[in-house]
């Protein structure tokens, strides 16, 4: 008798709890909805701000790692590793502390010329991605396919025509904002 009871006093107050766990769920999934709504704003705001940056020419990828020619990952300190365009000028600088290297950091830095900026795509809602056309002296004709996600991570596959590659992850910034220090051009 007492078993039942119980059991009977259970269920009574389990029909007072569940439907506040399913307001709580329903309030949870709203409140999911309204936070992927609000990223979404603040993915397209930035997106945009970004297409600003590269159609004015002024945009800086710190990078915190370099992916080499044969796949070899390097993690590098963003100040020293970079991709920076400043107008017509491109300059590209890699660094390994502790290393030698041409340009006093360990490692190289070239400057040269842009010849184009290509804004390809600028879907709602999709990475940017933009082809950079430059030359150098030491890398000679080459291009940068540069895809920007609307969190500022950017990846830029450098490819030159003597079969040089890397691939530059990191930060998509202003260069007004940055803090980069250039070491020694070689030529």
């Amino acid at each position: 008798m007492n078993k039942v009871l119980i059991g009977g006093l259970i269920l009574f107050l389990a029909s007072f709890i569940t439907p506040g766990f399913a307001q709580d769920k329903s309030e949870r999934k709203n409140a999911r909805e309204q936070k992927k709504l609000e990223e979404k704003a603040r993915f397209e705001k930035n997106l945009k701000q970004f297409e600003e940056w590269i159609e004015s020419g002024e945009f800086v990828i710190l990078a915190n790692n370099i992916t080499g020619r044969y796949g070899t990952v390097y993690n590098l300190h963003p100040t020293v590793n970079f991709i920076k365009v400043e107008g017509n000028d491109i300059v590209i600088q890699t660094s390994q502390p502790g290393r030698p290297g041409v340009n006093g950091l360990g490692g190289l830095t070239t400057r040269g010329q842009v010849s184009g900026i290509e804004l390809i795509s600028n879907e709602d809602g999709k990475p940017l991605s933009v082809n950079v056309n430059f030359s150098t002296v030491d890398l000679g004709a080459a291009s940068l396919n540069i895809h920007v996600n609307g969190n500022g991570n950017a990846t830029a596959y450098l490819r030159g025509n003597w079969g040089q590659s890397a691939i530059f992850r990191g930060e998509f910034a202003q260069t007004d904002s940055t803090l980069t220090y250039e070491g020694m051009q070689r030529f």
